[in-house]
């Protein structure tokens, strides 16, 4: 009896679980509480569910003129010469409801993809090279979690870009950089300091300090090292195939 007591007691002094919505909420209000609770049952079904969802709004609404701007940049590029461009931009217009299908399924299955990636990157990291103890679901978790707060900032851009007719909508320095910086550089650095981008690693390191029982400073310190890591494949991606009219 008392072995049962003991059983029932103990249970109901475990904190229950707060659900989807409640959840939601403290990744923006409370991120330490969000990933405490991530940290002791790693989901991430519906969080993966609602970014893939405002990922393919945004994809959809914003294909017309993503299309248009990816044709006026092989119309002047020079690397590009005329005759070439106008087949490229014949293709382009021919194929345009491949392009919404291809842009579908590009979110559908390269989101859980590229996340899958890169929290395997953090896994490897937090688990190999720096010797601690988290599984691959929480880290894939608490990144599914975090990229939420992305999910705000392109609902937030999204009326922005429509209005404008323009794709490159930033909440970063690069703001301040006129329409002829877009694939230098110099843009693509800044570019990477968007404030929401900033926002949802500050989120992923303090669930990456909790999940790995590191301190905050060695968390910060990993996420940010990788994330200018990132920062330079980047830069060196878009001026390579920036040539080419490919961003």
């Amino acid at each position: 009896m008392d072995t049962l007591e003991n059983t029932q007691t103990a249970a109901m002094e475990q904190p229950q679980e707060p659900g989807f919505f409640t959840r939601l909420v403290n990744i923006f209000i409370s991120p330490a509480e969000a990933m405490k609770s991530i940290d002791r049952v790693p989901t991430w079904f519906w969080a993966l569910l609602l970014t893939t969802i405002v990922s393919l709004l945004v994809a959809i609404v914003v294909m017309p003129f993503a299309m248009q701007m990816q044709i006026d940049m092989i119309r002047n590029n020079p690397n590009i010469p005329p005759e070439q461009a106008q087949m490229i931009e014949q293709q382009m217009m021919q194929g345009g409801t491949m392009q919404y299908i291809g842009a579908i399924f590009g979110v559908i299955i390269g989101l859980p993809l590229i996340s899958i990636i890169i929290a395997a990157v953090f896994y490897f990291v937090g688990s190999v090279l720096l010797g601690g103890d988290a599984t691959f679901k929480k880290n894939f978790s608490i990144w599914i979690w975090a990229s939420c707060i992305s999910s705000l900032g392109a609902l937030i851009k999204l009326p922005v870009m429509y209005i404008k007719k323009n794709v490159m909508v930033t909440f970063s320095p690069a703001l301040f950089l006129s329409g002829d910086y877009i694939g230098k550089p110099i843009y693509t650095l800044l570019s990477n300091f968007d404030f929401f981008v900033i926002w949802q690693l500050a989120v992923f390191a303090i669930g990456y300090s909790i999940i790995y029982r590191f301190n905050k400073a060695k968390a910060f310190v990993t996420v940010g090292a990788l994330w200018a890591i990132w920062i330079v494949c980047h830069i060196v991606f878009s001026s390579v195939f920036g040539r080419f009219g490919i961003m």
